[in-house]
């Protein structure tokens, strides 16, 4: 009897042990990570097409556990919250803005010419400069003349979607193997959106901003708390475009027009993390 009673005993405490252990190595993840990318952009309407030279994102999300013990000590099932995510991709590099463009906007035009003195030179560009009244549109002329390149934010806010979490090796069989936990999930992320392209050819830049709708599917691997990833995504969304005026245009500064542009965006993303 006394036998039996301890190997009660010993089976009540092995299973009080292991369910506290599996307990603790599946809490409720919330990681914080960094991302690169490669990403493509589309204009829908020309069909014109661009191609990140690099994309870079943070993130940060928070997975609750649907049931509070793992199915068979290998499989979890839960609801990913991504509080945020934001991701900015260039496209193409911008020139900057060129000493001469400096120089005209201070000083005027300065005119080839023969001068017979510094002085004669100096006072036809403070003649050629623009007044006190004009610092409005000389900013917006300088703006157009800012050579920005090409690129894209996205802010990613409250995306929402399930994943799956599965440990190939189980609860209690290892110390060390029992950390690897492999998850899949799927994501619907409510984007806001910018674009500051500069146009080729010449200096005239536009902005474009809204919503996008995008979605996300991807896969992780987790060893204890840290852990690496890739993913999917994909997306499109009209977007409001904005134009900075002219110096010589009687609404200058920036307009809203009521053109709006559509656009599709994907890529492939990887990331490292902790707090897995």
């Amino acid at each position: 009897m006394k036998t039996t009673t301890r190997y009660i005993m010993g089976a009540v405490l092995l299973f009080a042990a292991t369910t506290a252990h599996a307990q603790n190595e599946w809490k409720s993840p919330s990681p914080i990570g960094l991302s690169y990318s490669t990403q493509t952009l589309k204009e829908d309407a020309t069909g014109i097409e661009y191609k990140s030279d690099f994309a870079v994102g943070i993130f940060k999300r928070k997975t609750f556990n649907l049931h509070k013990y793992p199915i068979g000590d290998v499989l979890m099932f839960g609801l990913d919250l991504n509080f945020i995510d934001i991701n900015v991709a260039r496209y193409a590099k911008g020139k900057g803005l060129s000493l001469g463009s400096l120089t005209n906007s201070a000083l005027g035009n300065v005119t080839d010419g023969n001068y017979s003195s510094m002085d004669d030179y100096f006072n036809d560009a403070y003649n050629s400069a623009p007044d006190e009244n004009s610092d409005e549109e000389d900013i917006n002329g300088m703006l157009n003349r800012l050579n920005v390149g090409k690129y894209q934010i996205n802010a990613h806010i409250l995306g929402i979607g399930p994943s799956v979490k599965w440990a190939p090796f189980g609860a209690g069989l290892n110390s060390s193997l029992e950390k690897i936990k492999l998850t899949a999930y799927f994501h619907y992320l409510p984007t806001l959106s910018a674009l500051v392209f500069t146009s080729d050819g010449d200096e005239d830049n536009t902005i474009c901003g809204g919503y996008m709708s995008c979605w996300r599917g991807g896969l992780s691997l987790q060893y204890g708390r840290f852990g690496v990833g890739v993913e999917r995504f994909w997306g499109s969304g009209n977007l409001k475009k904005w134009d900075i005026g002219d110096d010589d245009e009687q609404d200058s500064g920036l307009n809203v027009t009521s053109e709006k542009r559509k656009y599709l965006t994907s890529g492939l993303r990887f990331y490292i993390g902790l707090r897995f």
